[in-house]
């Protein structure tokens, strides 16, 4: 099964389709989080949403692994607009029925706050952090810094003050946060 996972998690994905109807077997989420980690990291970021919706559609509840794997995903693609929407999916869960089947840990405030810093969603890095001081999850301050000054160093407040307040404010936040500002 590995081996079909690594070259071909297409193969995989049909299999588990197969099956997924046979009540003799029983498939579970770490199958479904293996194939969309394969795609992932095979960098075919269609199909691997295409397999996240196919599991929610079954009633296979996404786990921190699938959403880890996701936003490893759409960050090798950089698409970060994708990584806001899971963070929208992601705190609607953690809100409504109290962190249940989501470990929401270190490693996924890791790789969310760091593919919205990436991104430029800096009223959504405020809200991640806040989540975690919340869940007394620690925050180093200095990958994101480092982030920042790699995508961002040349954006100007003044700039985007022009063009909208309410960005200006979370770029404000997130550098009196990050200590940018100093």
């Amino acid at each position: 099964m590995t081996g079909l996972m690594e070259n071909h998690p297409e193969l995989m994905e049909a299999f588990l389709d197969e099956v997924v109807e046979d009540p003799r077997i029983e498939v579970g989420n770490h199958d479904w989080n293996s194939i969309i980690h394969a795609f992932c990291k095979a960098g075919r970021i269609e199909d691997a949403r295409r397999t996240f919706r196919r599991m929610v559609f079954l009633q296979f509840e996404p786990n921190d692994q699938t959403y880890l794997s996701m936003i490893n995903g759409y960050v090798l693609a950089e698409k970060y607009f994708l990584v806001l929407m899971l963070w929208n999916d992601v705190k609607q869960k953690l809100s409504a029925d109290g962190h249940k089947g989501i470990k929401f840990d270190h490693n996924l405030v890791d790789a969310f706050l760091y593919a919205m810093v990436k991104g430029g969603f800096f009223d959504a890095v405020i809200q991640v952090v806040e989540k975690a001081n919340e869940m007394k999850i620690f925050v180093d301050k200095w990958r994101y810094k480092q982030a920042f000054m790699e995508t961002h160093k040349k954006l100007k407040v003044a700039k985007l003050r022009k063009r909208n307040f309410r960005k200006m404010e979370a770029l404000v936040a997130f550098k009196n946060w990050a200590g940018l500002n100093a």
